[in-house]
């Protein structure tokens, strides 16, 4: 299916994403982490592992510093790469950096509106199976040990949007030890399929 032009009178992501990008934006942020994280590791149980045959995926983390969105690249292009990458991002912050929507990245507004534009992106990107939409679970800054873990609203709409689709849990934390630079922790958790979470009361 070819991307529709735009969505709500706004550039589709699908339109605009470039693979030509993507890879120049993973050796920029490949350096920048090799000079600014002293390592990134994943658990040995953390690889993700999912089901065999199509269907969209949710990445859904924690989102407990600001190297997340440089966990997005660093982890999907090693592991992920074989699904085309989609990220929302607050809207304010995407006008910052303009460069982002040519990696997948969308913008989302604050309010009830921003979440019905949320929805409808999200709907079009799980749309096509080979697709995969990666999410800050809480919508906001948090800290890796806040319970219970904060989930924003729009979370738990995504299963009505891609049925067949798989949610695949990542934990993330960084620590410093005795170094002065940070270590990235990830580790993925079991893959969920959709159709497991609508079977459960929203709320």
């Amino acid at each position: 299916m070819a991307p529709r032009a735009s969505i709500a009178g706004a550039p589709s992501p699908m339109a605009l994403r470039s693979p030509r990008h993507l890879a120049f934006f993973d050796r920029v942020f490949t350096r920048f982490a090799r000079r600014h994280l002293r390592a990134v590791r994943l658990a040995r149980w953390g690889r993700p592992d999912l089901p065999a045959g199509d269907g969209p995926v949710v990445v859904f983390a924690n989102h407990p510093s600001w190297w997340d969105g440089m966990a997005v690249m660093l982890l999907w292009r090693r592991l992920l790469a074989d699904r085309e990458l989609y990220v929302p991002m607050d809207a304010e912050a995407l006008g910052r950096y303009g460069f982002m929507r040519r990696l997948g990245v969308f913008g989302v507004e604050p309010g009830p509106r921003g979440a019905a534009g949320f929805l409808r992106i999200a709907g079009e990107v799980l749309s096509e199976p080979h697709r995969l939409l990666w999410i800050n679970a809480p919508g906001r800054f948090s800290d890796a040990r806040e319970r219970p873990v904060p989930i924003a609203p729009g979370m738990s709409r995504l299963p009505e949007l891609a049925p067949g689709g798989t949610f695949l849990p990542l934990a993330l934390e960084y620590t410093f030890w005795n170094e002065r630079a940070p270590e990235m922790l990830a580790g993925f958790g079991e893959p969920i399929p959709a159709a497991d979470l609508l079977a459960l009361p929203r709320d």
